[in-house]
């Protein structure tokens, strides 16, 4: 990889002098220190990788390191219904995953990437991975859809999980994520008449069907298709839009005016669940779980509101 980068800039240069006549000097120097930029990174990336293979497989810990993603304040469908305090700390500091964490859901990513990249391939006519944006309350958000069928209408959201329990299906927080998803797509001139939440585990699936009348489930049990109705059906962008508009203006000021949001402990974090462990990556740092950062908050938050 270093060789290539050194390769790009020997044949690159060449031209840059050729036209430097046309070029200031203040974007000369800015096209440099990106080569070098990059550069850096690549030295550092590899030198990470090789500290790793200890611990796992290189090309593993290169899809985890190539997975990871920031969106900047801009607000996504996944944050509008989790912990608001969670998306605050995680954009104004630094913080970490555990190797095993990261694997996992680079693991999973990766296979439902394949998966829907290989169907797309065949199905010319969906919509794979499309990322689509729209204004609520008239502040921007966006989100990221797995498949939209324009045809026949249907939205399909993928899950991945340890453990598929039917009778537990559908989680209430992906129904929400994906009447979001819906919004999205209604906003951008795509009708949805029905959405696919699709579960997997590894030993098999699940698939929940939602339509504005109604909703059922499909599963394998002991070598058995079985269906089964479910009290859910999909929600009117209307109320969505009535339900997340105030969620969006609290990250909105989060993000933009620094204003401190509240803090929505969950499993996720309150050492309730199966394993017994956090799995929020700023919980160390969250006022929630820290008395002395709490009371700091509180008396901030009373200052920064009195300014707006």
């Amino acid at each position: 990889m270093l060789v290539n980068l050194f390769l790009v800039f020997s044949i690159a240069w060449p031209y840059l002098t050729q036209i430097s006549e046309l070029l200031t000097p203040d974007l000369l120097w800015n096209i440099l220190y990106l080569f070098l930029f990059l550069f850096a990174y690549t030295f550092l990336l590899i030198n990470h990788l090789k500290e790793c293979s200890d611990l796992a497989p290189e090309p593993l810990v290169w899809n985890i390191i190539d997975s990871q993603q920031t969106r900047g304040k801009m607000i996504s469908a996944s944050m509008i219904f989790s912990c608001p305090m969670k998306s605050y700390l995680e954009l104004n500091n630094d913080y970490y995953l555990t190797l095993e964490d990261l694997y996992w859901g680079s693991f999973r990513g990766s296979l439902r990437h394949l998966a829907l990249a290989r169907y797309g391939e065949i199905h010319k006519n969906l919509m794979i991975e499309k990322r689509f944006k729209a204004k609520v309350g008239g502040i921007d958000i966006s989100g990221q859809i797995d498949a939209y069928d324009p045809i026949n209408k249907i939205l399909w959201d993928w899950k991945t999980a340890k453990f598929i329990i039917p009778k537990n299906l559908p989680y209430g927080e992906h129904v929400s994520q994906t009447a979001i998803y819906r919004l999205l797509l209604e906003s951008n001139g795509l009708p949805v008449s029905a959405v696919n939440i699709i579960y997997l585990d590894s030993s098999g699936w699940a698939s929940v069907e939602l339509t504005e009348k109604d909703g059922f489930i499909k599963y394998y049990e002991k070598g058995e298709r079985k269906t089964a109705s479910l009290d859910a059906h999909m929600q009117s962008v209307e109320k969505t839009c009535r339900e997340i508009e105030p969620r969006i203006k609290v990250l909105h000021n989060a993000f933009h005016k620094d204003i401190t949001p509240p803090s929505e402990p969950s499993f996720l974090c309150d050492l309730n669940n199966r394993e017994r462990k956090s799995y929020c990556p700023v919980r160390h740092i969250c006022p929630y779980w820290n008395e002395e950062l709490r009371e700091k908050i509180l008396v901030d938050r009373e200052k920064q509101m009195a300014l707006y």
